[in-house]
């Protein structure tokens, strides 16, 4: 796991931000493969369940093609909501920005990797993003699944429901 995810993961563990009520995850990076898009999401939302810790309730997801970009908006069953935003054209082979906001009832966490002051930046970073992923066997079916329904809501512009 990155550092940044780290520190808030650690954040919400220690309840300084008390229950997450919303998530923004935007990530501006340029890959070369479909197979590099999955890991990236995968990678993000394996941190954003690890934050929200609810379920999904639903899930939609749009896609543009031709610059790679994919918004996907999650509500999940204790009503928090997040946006992800991967951006991976290939205008963004020389460098990448990822920006992170955590909302929570008792406070709201930032991070900007283009921004002097974020902790673990050193202003614009050079190269692709190369994302700190690992899965359990479990967590990959779990998290290959949720890719799988990001694609269908794309595919058919619906929004997915999970449960009943």
């Amino acid at each position: 796991m990155r550092i940044e995810h780290s520190a808030i993961i650690k954040q919400i563990q220690e309840e300084r931000l008390g229950n997450v009520t919303f998530s923004r995850y935007d990530l501006a990076t340029g890959v070369e493969t479909i197979e590099q898009v999955d890991t990236l999401l995968k990678e993000a939302l394996q941190f954003l369940l690890l934050c929200h810790q609810s379920e999904i309730e639903t899930i939609y997801g749009s896609h543009e093609e031709r610059h790679q970009i994919y918004l996907i908006t999650l509500q999940f069953k204790d009503h928090s909501l997040c946006n992800l935003f991967i951006n991976a054209s290939p205008t963004n082979q020389k460098n990448y920005q990822k920006q992170i906001e955590i909302v929570g009832t008792q406070g709201l966490y930032q991070y900007n990797s283009a921004d002097q002051r974020g902790f673990a930046s050193n202003f614009i970073l050079p190269g692709n993003y190369q994302p700190d992923y690992q899965e359990t066997s479990l967590e990959k079916i779990s998290l290959s699944n949720l890719i799988f329904q990001i694609k269908q809501s794309i595919k058919n512009n619906e929004t997915i429901t999970f449960g009943g």
